[in-house]
């Protein structure tokens, strides 16, 4: 089961009052890493709560009738191939959480079109998903086929940025491509993520430059910052109340048949 969430995100996040949460991100910012992160550890939360059996906790983790909240995570990035959040069948399965793919039977083939069951996502109302969107502005274009489903309900719409990616570099570039994405969706996002990284060489300076690059484009987008992604081997040089520890599932290639010890780098 993923590790707590901390109450400040979790209460920031919204998970209580939305029915659908949207991340997309350019290719490589990492939004298919924490639309992950985040489901599991939706659901973990659920299930404490459930457990815990507090009132004042379980809209949270229920319906208002006290029926326990499903959960799904939609693939719907049909326009890069690597990295989708499909690949992690097997622990959704375990953890109890719903998979929407258009290719659940062939994994690894790169598929163009769209889950024929994603309709459930605005039709169920005890199911809360999160959707893995295509990292660019054609990636995000199959929202605008759900736009009328997607606008009855609540949602939050979650731009995740890393100040290493060519596209996003500077706030500045960042901001041109969240707004190149709102129109062709016709959604606007409602927050950033931030996420700077360089994966295996990432070190504690790179992650404070990104802090300070995440702080801008909110500045200048008037987007609240939702959350700092660190990897949770950082997060015990940081004291801040905006880092959510995630955990890498998204592992290359040669990571999954290799060395398992070198898969967690």
């Amino acid at each position: 089961m993923a590790d707590q969430f901390p109450k400040a995100l979790f209460d920031r996040l919204n998970i209580p009052s939305i029915k659908n949460m949207f991340i997309t991100g350019h290719f490589g910012s990492g939004k298919t890493e924490i639309a992950v992160n985040l489901i599991l550890q939706a659901v973990a939360e659920s299930k404490r709560q459930i457990a815990a059996g507090r009132p004042d906790l379980v809209p949270q983790g229920c319906m208002p009738d006290g029926t326990p909240r499903k959960f799904a995570i939609v693939d719907v990035d049909i326009v890069n191939p690597y990295f989708r959040s499909r690949e992690r069948q097997d622990l959704f399965e375990k953890e109890g959480v719903r998979l929407i793919t258009s290719s659940q039977h062939a994994k690894n083939a790169d598929l163009p079109a769209l889950p024929g069951d994603i309709n459930a996502t605005f039709d169920q109302d005890d199911l809360f998903s999160i959707f893995d969107v295509g990292g660019d502005p054609d990636g995000a274009r199959v929202l605008a086929r759900y736009e009328e489903n997607i606008s009855r309900e609540p949602y939050e719409f979650y731009v995740v940025v890393n100040a290493n990616r060519p596209m996003t570099r500077t706030p500045e570039a960042a901001v041109e491509y969240i707004r190149a994405i709102e129109f062709t969706c016709g959604l606007k996002a409602t927050g950033i993520i931030g996420n700077t990284h360089l994966c295996g060489y990432t070190t504690e300076e790179e992650i404070e430059r990104g802090f300070d690059y995440t702080d801008k484009i909110s500045s200048l987008t008037g987007l609240p910052v939702v959350f700092n992604a660190v990897e949770r081997r950082f997060t015990k040089y940081l004291d801040r109340e905006d880092v959510l520890p995630i955990d890498l599932y998204m592992l290359k290639p040669w990571e999954v048949a290799g060395d398992p010890e070198f898969s967690k780098i």
